[in-house]
């Protein structure tokens, strides 16, 4: 009951999670790990910082585990198509799982669910209290929309009841001039997303 409340304010990512502890993680885009606040508010504190070195980028997608003191996320490196599965606890302490994946979501069944960035959900075996991978993963579910900004169109409930977005979002180039004559400037349908127009009009970048 009530009115909403300001957690705080801040830059904020879409991918958060509310864990059982009334601690919600959330990620602040390019460069940053995975944070957390309180659901009653308070100051954000980071709990997972890219590394550098390694070629990280950002810490992505948090998900917290049913101990409510773990996470499971996703690496994001210079190569898109390469993120990494790895827990963490609350204190920070990073462990990758190797496997590639992102958007992962753990199942009472004991099984951890991720996308591939290809259309695909697998299920992998997982056991949550050593934050390990135990199985092959296999495909639960294909043809699933995968968004140009990389973010999630599936989600799965508590009793594993999945629900996705399914088929590629395609688009057409068209220029359209002052008198809205509309001329099409591909021939193709591609997932094209905020064109830009280069400074002499000659170029479009997508």
């Amino acid at each position: 009951a009530g009115g909403p409340i300001t957690l705080f304010t801040g830059t904020v990512s879409r991918a958060a999670d509310w864990g059982p502890n009334d601690a919600i993680l959330f990620t602040r885009g390019l460069g940053s790990g995975v944070w957390t606040v309180s659901a009653n508010g308070g100051e954000p504190r980071e709990l997972t910082h890219p590394d550098a070195s390694r070629g990280e980028i950002s810490h992505v997608g948090p998900h917290v585990l049913p101990d409510g003191k773990s996470f499971v996320f996703s690496i994001l490196s210079q190569n898109a198509q390469d993120q990494q599965l790895a827990t963490a606890t609350i204190g920070g302490a990073v462990r990758p799982l190797g496997q590639t994946g992102r958007f992962a979501r753990y199942l009472p069944s004991g099984h951890l669910l991720f996308e591939t960035g290809d259309g695909r959900v697998m299920a992998a075996p997982f056991n949550a209290g050593k934050g390990a991978i135990t199985g092959t993963p296999v495909p639960v579910l294909e043809n699933l929309a995968v968004r140009v900004s990389g973010a999630a169109t599936f989600a799965v409930s508590q009793n594993g009841t999945l629900v996705s977005f399914s088929g590629a979002r395609l688009s057409s180039l068209v220029l359209v001039n002052r008198s809205g004559v509309v001329a099409p400037l591909t021939a193709e349908a591609r997932p094209f997303r905020r064109p830009l127009v280069s400074p002499d009009g000659s170029r479009i970048v997508v």
